[in-house]
C-alpha cells in the first residue's frame, strides 16, 4: 500500500472503529507522578548527574584503576529522606524536583573533577571517590551542609573497596552497610 492509498484509509475510517479497535495507551503527561529517571544513556535529564548505565560502566573502570594504581576507592550512597515531623509537607512533583535538583547542586558543588556521582532512583545517588575514610566523612559533611532544602534530610552511608572487589560486590556492600551519616 503506497502512502497515498493509507491516507484515503485513514480519511475514511471511522473514528468511532479506530478507538474500539486499538487499545490506547494512557498519556503520561497525565498521570500523578512521572519520574523514571529518565537519560540518554550518560547524563540523568533532570539533573544533569551520571546515569545509571553510565555509572556501572565507570565503576568498572574505576576499579580496575584502582587495582592497577593501588588506590583507595570508596562509594558513598546518599539517600533523600522526607521529614515528616518538621511538618514540611511537600504538595507537588514539582517540589520533589526542586530537592531533587537542589542535592544534585550541592553534589556537584562539593565534589572534584575526579569523583563521579550519579543519580540512581529517585532519591537516590552514589558518589564513587578517590579517598579514604576521613576524607570520606568530610565530604559528606560538606554535601550535607550545603543542602538545605525544606522537606528533606539527606542520609548517607559509605564502603571503602576491598584490594581487588569486584564492582557488584562493592555495591552489594554499599546496600547493605547502614546509614551512618
Amino acid at each position: 500500500m503506497d502512502s497515498k492509498a493509507s491516507k484515503a484509509l485513514a480519511i475514511f475510517t471511522d473514528v468511532k472503529f479506530l478507538a474500539s479497535s486499538l487499545p490506547m495507551e494512557p498519556n503520561l503527561s497525565s498521570r500523578k507522578y512521572v519520574d523514571p529517571v529518565s537519560h540518554d544513556g550518560i547524563r540523568d535529564a533532570l539533573t544533569q548527574l551520571a546515569s545509571p548505565k553510565f555509572f556501572y560502566e565507570s565503576l568498572a573502570r574505576e576499579c580496575a584503576r584502582s587495582d592497577r594504581e593501588s588506590t583507595p576507592l570508596t562509594a558513598v550512597r546518599f539517600l533523600l529522606v522526607e521529614d515528616t515531623e518538621g511538618g514540611g509537607q511537600l504538595e507537588s512533583s514539582s517540589d520533589y524536583e526542586i530537592a531533587i535538583i537542589n542535592f544534585s547542586k550541592a553534589l556537584n558543588a562539593y565534589s572534584r573533577r575526579s569523583d563521579l556521582s550519579a543519580r540512581m532512583a529517585r532519591f537516590e545517588f552514589i558518589s564513587l571517590l578517590v579517598c579514604t575514610e576521613p576524607d570520606t566523612e568530610n565530604f559528606v559533611s560538606r554535601v550535607r551542609n550545603g543542602y538545605r532544602d525544606q522537606g528533606f534530610t539527606p542520609r548517607a552511608s559509605s564502603v571503602l573497596r576491598a584490594s581487588r572487589e569486584e564492582p557488584l560486590s562493592l555495591l552489594n556492600r554499599l546496600d547493605r552497610a547502614l546509614v551512618i551519616f
